[in-house]
């Protein structure tokens, strides 16, 4: 076989889209082309809505192919005789894991597929437990799946997934909800199954995965804008802005050194890339040498990452655009940071608005002496300020927000909002923004949906449109919207519908859990600077998140969590401060703070301290200007 997936002029639209509702909405796939080579490992990113889990969808025939031709893992899409094979051969992790279980125990579902593709019954078992230790969860076959946190759901998803030893393995947003450590465990199974000769497809939104690719499958509006190795793709500033697609944390460094005058000699995928291409350019500048004599550093590998990213030899990857937008967004977002902090720290309150005290929680198991969700955790919010919550994966952080909502009584302990025990939907209580928002959708609109919860208000019919607007503008979304169902949108967009549904409400205390996984750079950012914003005007945030990213950006405080227990809650500064003690709990530091660890060591002179992206920025900035003697970067250009 020379192909693993071949699709040829593969168009696709959903029945919603033919409704009057949805007027102007454009087709989601338009004439794919690509192919998919066996063994290799291909990223699919693109903005929300962009088709990418659509396309995703017809490569195991969940989804009928209207036009075209599409061949995967040698079989014929679209012959419904041949769907069968198909899928036993193509395995799908969906955005949602909960889409996709069919049983109640973890062991049950992840044998149901060999059992309906004929597996002796004798070495169903054993290829349970394999598979089960493969993601992380040996000893959980036991475990009923409503018990599990998602991030565990997501994993236990990747065993029913690997089970059967399929050909082609399809990845939807799997590591969306991952902590870091159990994000890197996915993925060095991805890439071990990769080595063994097995095909994936990544849809992720996460640059840094992407970057592990062997190509990037760049999707706009349901178009292929590229398909080449990520270093080719990312390097292009003007193909991600029409894209609305980021590059790696150091290819975006790149990109806003070039423009402000700084070209390093070759393009960054990884952060200790960053470091060397510093190095290298420093170097430059003092030995005054062309930068197209530079060539790709051999130190850092990307053998068993993306074996084709490499620049050609002796030539530096070009960059073919100043990334203008990018540092517009990023001065925005420092600007918009600084007014909330100041905002925030000026207008908060001592009085706590939300206590946690002594709280315990354990959720019912078939041991019984599995350890608490919650044990023994007393916490207090006060008005106006931006929480984090972080922690492995199943540390209690949706249970802490669950109970701080009310909607979880604690087992002992207290819990307070106002003076008095969170009742949920009651004026000045918490309102909460679930881990899978999308499933709470139920509505035939958009507008209906986020309207719903206005009903029990005394509003007048131009008020309730107001306020709709106004949610629905406030996670970024434009008004085309209101009409359509919100079945018929992408995942991320769902995600963003059911957060305006709660944000309708206007709630004084937020609490948030995940809200930017399945998420493009472009909504994120403008969900987080809404809820900066937020706290600006007295409203409590607190999030729960493994987008560390996010957290030291926008986060004044956070609180980790480690086996139902509180470690620590700290300023953030002060929680990123130590780097070893957050990794002993399962955390890392965000990408900015890891880079600038990287050029540390590789020799610049960087003040501690920097957790923002901004703050990077102006201080490699000021390191380059204080090393070149003046900052004469002209030899760079």
């Amino acid at each position: 076989m020379t192909e693993m997936v071949r699709a040829e002029a593969v168009s696709f639209r959903y029945p919603e889209e033919d409704r009057p509702a949805a007027e102007g909405r454009r087709q989601v796939l338009h004439e794919i082309c690509l192919q998919i080579r066996p063994g290799e490992l291909v990223a699919l990113v693109g903005a929300n809505g962009s088709g990418k889990s659509t396309l995703a969808r017809h490569l195991n025939a969940l989804l009928p192919l209207q036009q075209g031709r599409l061949y995967v893992c040698g079989l014929d899409a679209a012959d419904p005789r041949q769907w069968h094979a198909l899928r036993q051969r193509c395995g799908m992790v969906f955005q949602d894991p909960d889409n996709q279980f069919v049983a109640g125990q973890v062991g049950e579902d992840v044998a149901f597929g060999l059992e309906n593709f004929n597996w002796p019954a004798q070495k169903i078992a054993p290829r349970v437990a394999e598979v089960l230790t493969q993601v992380g969860l040996a000893g959980f076959a036991p475990r009923a799946i409503d018990t599990l946190s998602g991030g565990q759901k997501q994993r236990a998803a990747l065993a029913a997934a690997l089970a059967p030893g399929p050909q082609l393995i399809v990845l939807d947003e799997a590591t969306a909800m991952l902590d870091p450590a159990g994000r890197q465990q996915v993925l060095d199974v991805l890439l071990r199954l990769r080595r063994q000769g097995t095909t994936l497809l990544l849809v992720t939104h996460l640059a840094a995965e992407a970057a592990l690719a062997d190509r990037v499958c760049l999707l706009s509006r349901g178009r292929v804008l590229a398909f080449a190795p990520p270093r080719e793709v990312f390097a292009d500033a003007a193909l991600l802005a029409e894209a609305g697609v980021e590059a790696p944390l150091a290819g975006r460094l790149s990109h806003d050194l070039a423009r402000a005058g700084l070209r390093l000699p070759f393009f960054p995928l990884q952060e200790a890339e960053l470091a060397q291409a510093f190095c290298q350019a420093r170097a430059q500048q003092a030995a005054a040498v062309p930068p197209a004599a530079a060539e790709l550093p051999s130190a850092v590998s990307l053998s068993d990452a993306a074996p084709d990213n490499t620049a050609p030899e002796g030539a530096a990857l070009p960059l073919t655009a100043t990334a203008q937008r990018a540092g517009e967004n990023m001065l925005e977002t420092a600007v918009g940071k600084a007014r909330a902090d100041a905002a925030a720290e000026n207008g908060t309150d001592d009085a706590p608005v939300l206590t946690l005290r002594q709280v315990v929680y354990r959720y019912p198991m078939p041991d019984s002496c599995c350890q608490p969700a919650l044990d023994s955790v007393s916490v207090s919010f006060r008005r106006g300020e931006f929480a984090a919550i972080a922690g492995r994966t199943g540390c209690g952080k949706s249970t802490l927000l669950q109970i701080a909502a009310g909607l979880l009584p604690p087992q002992r302990g207290q819990v307070l909002c106002a003076g008095v025990p969170p009742v949920p939907g009651a004026p000045g209580m918490p309102a909460i923004v679930f881990q899978s928002a999308e499933q709470q959708l139920f509505a035939a609109s958009v507008e209906e949906e986020i309207a719903f919860a206005l009903r029990r208000l005394r509003l007048t019919a131009a008020e309730r449109r107001a306020r709709v607007r106004r949610a629905l503008a406030a996670v970024g979304a434009p008004a085309s919207w209101l009409p359509l169902s919100p079945f018929s949108l992408s995942g991320g967009e769902q995600r963003l519908v059911a957060i305006a549904a709660v944000l309708v409400m206007e709630p004084a205390i937020l609490l948030l859990d995940e809200p930017t996984a399945g998420l493009d750079c472009r909504f994120r950012q403008q969900l987080l600077a809404r809820l900066a914003a937020l706290t600006a005007n007295g409203v409590t945030v607190v999030m729960a998140s493994h987008d560390m990213e996010a957290l030291a950006e926008y986060a004044s405080r956070l609180l980790l969590l480690d086996a139902g227990r509180l470690v620590f809650d700290l300023p953030i500064e002060r929680a990123f401060a130590n780097p070893d003690l957050l990794a002993a709990h399962g955390v890392a530091v965000g990408p900015a703070q890891a880079a600038a660890s990287a050029l540390r060591a590789a020799g610049c002179a960087l003040p501690d301290g920097l957790l923002r992206y901004a703050q990077l920025h102006a201080a490699v900035l000021a390191a380059w200007t204080a090393g070149g003697e003046g900052g004469d970067v002209d030899a760079l250009r």
